[in-house]
C-alpha cells in the first residue's frame, strides 16, 4: 500500500473480519505508532484469523530512518495490551517469532536497528495497487 502508513493494521483487520482466512499483517513500529487507535479495535473485534506482527526496528525507515518512540521508552507490546488484546507477544529471535505466526493477536519483533541501505520500491501507484488487489482476491 502506498500512501498508507499507519493504515495496515486497519486495513488487514477488515480484511479478516470479512472472510475466514488467516490475515497476516506485517507492519513497522513507526506505522502502528501513527494509528494506535486501531490496537484497540483489533482488541475489540479479536477475530482469530488475524495476526498482526510489528517489526519494531526502533524508526521510520521509509522516511530516512528517523528514530521513533519505542528507541526511548515507548513499548507496544505494553500499549497493545493496555488496549485490550489478549494475546500479545515480544520476541527478538526467529525462532520465537515462528513460533507464534500460527496464533493470533499481536506480536511485537524487536529488530536490528535501522533501514539505512533499503532501496526505494520501485513500482508505480497502479502497480501496488494492482498487485494489493491480486492478491486481496487470491487471483
Amino acid at each position: 500500500m502506498l500512501g498508507s502508513m499507519g493504515l495496515a493494521s486497519s486495513i488487514g483487520l477488515g480484511l479478516a473480519l470479512a472472510q475466514p482466512r488467516k490475515v497476516v499483517v506485517l507492519d513497522g513500529d513507526g506505522s502502528l505508532l501513527m494509528n494506535l487507535g486501531s490496537l484497540a479495535t483489533i482488541a475489540n473485534h479479536a477475530p482469530e484469523n488475524y495476526l498482526l506482527i510489528v517489526l519494531d526496528n526502533q524508526c521510520y525507515g521509509s522516511t530516512g530512518c528517523q528514530s521513533t518512540a519505542t528507541a526511548q521508552e515507548t513499548d507496544l507490546a505494553a500499549i497493545a495490551s493496555g488496549a485490550g488484546v489478549h494475546s500479545v507477544r515480544t520476541v527478538s529471535t526467529m525462532d520465537a517469532l515462528r513460533s507464534g505466526v500460527h496464533k493470533s493477536g499481536v506480536i511485537v519483533a524487536r529488530v536490528a536497528v535501522g533501514n539505512a541501505n533499503v532501496p526505494i520500491i520501485d513500482l508505480t501507484p497502479a502497480e501496488i495497487k494492482s498487485r494489493f488487489m491480486r492478491e486481496i482476491v487470491g487471483a
